[in-house]
């Protein structure tokens, strides 16, 4: 299973359909629950836009009852009707959060290949660099013959 996820996370293969022994092996996520980064990020915006509601709506009620006292404390019920609901926003900002950093982290190469792409630039740029210095090298040999032809002309 590791060598399979590792090589998922790779891009070797595609966990859509994954087969042990030969077997095809069933899931339990829909396709739909895959999503996208812009998609998660309306979800998180929606979420976190709910859970300020809700915590305004919380802070509103608590302002009331300390207003009125202890005596409000009999219409305080439909405001505790929202902490599931809060659990629930809270659980699902958390996951999205999760997935969109998993997101980023799989699109990030590793350090391995970073290091690999940065010696592969080292390499063109050094050989780049000598046909750079031979180039200069060949113009610069016909420069000095050209400049000790005309010496030999204006001396004839």
């Amino acid at each position: 299973m590791q060598v399979l996820s590792l090589c998922g996370r790779r891009g070797l293969v595609d966990l859509s359909a994954a087969a042990v022994d030969g077997s095809p092996m069933e899931a339990n996520a829909p396709r739909d629950a895959n999503q996208r980064l812009q998609r998660l990020e309306e979800t998180i915006s929606q979420c976190e836009k709910e859970i300020h509601a809700l915590m305004e709506d919380v802070v509103d009620h608590a302002l009331s009852v300390e207003a009125d006292g202890s005596a409000a404390q009999g219409d305080g019920e439909d405001a505790c009707d929202n902490w599931p609901r809060l659990s629930r926003l809270c659980d699902r900002l958390t996951r999205a959060h999760l997935a969109r950093d998993s997101l980023h982290e799989r699109a990030m190469p590793s350090p391995t290949e970073i290091r690999i792409k940065v010696e592969a630039a080292e390499r063109m740029v050094a050989r780049a660099e000598k046909r750079l210095a031979a180039g200069t090298e060949a113009h610069q040999a016909k420069l000095k013959k050209y400049e000790l032809r005309v010496r030999e002309d204006r001396a004839a």
